[in-house]
């Protein structure tokens, strides 16, 4: 069962990845994250955001898959450097654009 919410939440993340880095609905990042960004970057911040959440929901579609032919311990340590890898996309880039994290 927590398999197949793991996949839809990772779904659910690829989605807002499309939505927020190729359809640039910057609506969907919390307001003070882009309170700063100028218009001319926007494209380029909803691109570097919308990257890190599509990293972070591939992983955790595959993460069954990883359990599968990894084990659960291992799985795990993948599972951590993709979130890690997305969230590090995601916060630089806001820091980049907006100047800080607030």
């Amino acid at each position: 069962m927590e398999n197949i919410i793991t996949v839809l939440v990772g779904i659910l993340l690829i989605v807002f990845a499309y939505l927020i880095g190729v359809r640039k609905k910057i609506q969907l990042v919390h307001s003070y994250h882009y309170k700063n960004v100028s218009e001319d970057d926007k494209p380029s911040f909803c691109k570097g955001v919308g990257l890190g959440n599509l990293i972070i929901g591939i992983g955790l579609v595959l993460f069954p898959l990883f359990v599968m032919f990894f084990g659960e311990n291992a799985a795990m340590c993948i599972e951590v450097v993709f979130m890690a890898a997305g969230a590090i996309a995601a916060l630089s880039t806001i820091k980049k654009y907006n100047g800080g994290l607030f």
